[in-house]
């Protein structure tokens, strides 16, 4: 990860394989207007627990994140390693909580923004939802993440539309691999993994009360409402997180 000016003093704290950035969404959204301003090129990925497992056994992905210009912090588990760690990040910080207001930002400031990711349906719903809440915003275009993203015409219809900002949300690995082997096919300033943010927008991703997200337990939500697609990562998941966590703990203490 070679440092750039547009987000120059942000410090790194290394949970396991990973560089985790030491930042929040004030800083990001510095970062992100340095890099438009300057017309210059941003990647952003994200650490949770269960990319923190896969990187630990995966080296290209592991790569993929570590080449990434800042990679922020996602959820309860790694901001709680860093303070077992005695690292501790800045603060707890989710993406997901800054999705909209991140939008609103978008309208206000004229920023082009272009969704990568998801299904036809899903990001369907989304535009309408976001049409409704930011009429002015520029989405400037919409593309399946299920379809051959690595068809030469999928870089053609993004750099047509040129975006500010490119969301790819297609899921761990492949969204952060695909920024890492496609970044200087793309022609716009902040190309971001994001996850399932689309299903947030379109209302189907649900999320717990304001208390539940405070106590660190959303992740039991996701478990309860889509069990097969969250129950590995949780049942085994968190556990294998805990004990890698214990044995950074005890090497770094010998």
């Amino acid at each position: 990860m070679t440092e750039k000016i547009i987000c120059r003093g942000i410090e790194h704290v290394n949970i396991g394989p990973i560089k985790v950035s030491n930042v929040n969404y004030e800083i990001m959204l510095e970062c992100i207007d340095n890099a438009i301003f300057s017309d210059d090129k941003l990647t952003i990925v994200y650490a949770n627990a269960n990319t923190l497992n896969r990187a630990s056994s995966d080296s290209l992905f592991c790569d993929s994140i570590n080449e990434a210009d800042i990679v922020h912090p996602d959820g309860i588990g790694v901001f709680s390693a860093s303070k077992v760690l005695k690292m501790p990040l800045r603060e707890r910080f989710n993406w997901t909580d800054y999705g909209f207001d991140f939008l609103e930002e978008c309208n206000e400031r004229g920023w082009k923004i272009f969704f990568l990711g998801s299904t036809t349906e899903r990001l369907n719903k989304a535009l309408v939802e976001l049409e409704f809440l930011y009429p002015g915003l520029q989405i400037v275009g919409c593309k399946n993440g299920y379809e051959d993203v690595d068809d030469p015409k999928i870089f053609k219809e993004i750099n047509e539309c040129s975006p500010d900002i490119l969301w790819v949300g297609m899921g761990s690995p492949k969204q952060e691999i695909w920024i890492y082997k496609n970044i200087d096919k793309l022609n716009c300033n902040v190309v971001q993994a994001v996850g399932d943010l689309y299903a947030l927008f379109s209302g189907e991703k649900p999320r717990g009360s304001r208390a539940i997200r405070k106590l660190g337990l959303e992740w039991m939500v996701r478990l309860f409402h889509d069990p097969r697609k969250y129950w590995k990562r949780t049942v085994i998941g968190i556990p294998k997180f805990i004990r890698n966590v214990i044995k950074l703990k005890i090497n770094k203490s010998l």
